[in-house]
């Protein structure tokens, strides 16, 4: 059975609550879902330990720090240079938040 199959509507509901709104409270969650607290930490809990939820993260707005844009810029290599050598001479580049690799 995947992880999928082992979700309920709660857990589902929880993950929608906390994708719009990463710093909600336990309480508030149980609020919205019908749980007390501690069933919802429990929740939670579980579904980080699953790594269904790998971590939280800020939404950070670049043109407070001074970035007037945002690009995206594509690297293609004329030889056989490796991926992963690619990605790590970008992503020392402070200004560079993403980085990827598309293959084929």
């Amino acid at each position: 059975m995947t992880t999928m199959e082992r979700l309920d509507e709660l857990d589902r509901k929880i993950l929608a609550l906390l994708q719009a709104e990463g710093r909600r409270s336990f309480a508030d969650l149980g609020r919205e879902v019908g749980l007390s607290t501690p069933a919802v930490k429990r929740r939670v809990d579980r579904l980080e330990a699953a790594g269904v939820i790998r971590g939280y993260a800020a939404v950070v707005d670049a043109s407070k720090l001074g970035f007037g844009f945002e690009a995206i810029a594509e690297v293609y290599c004329a030889d056989r240079t490796a991926p992963q050598d690619v990605l790590a001479s970008v992503i020392g580049i402070p200004e560079v938040v993403s980085a990827v690799t598309v293959s084929g």
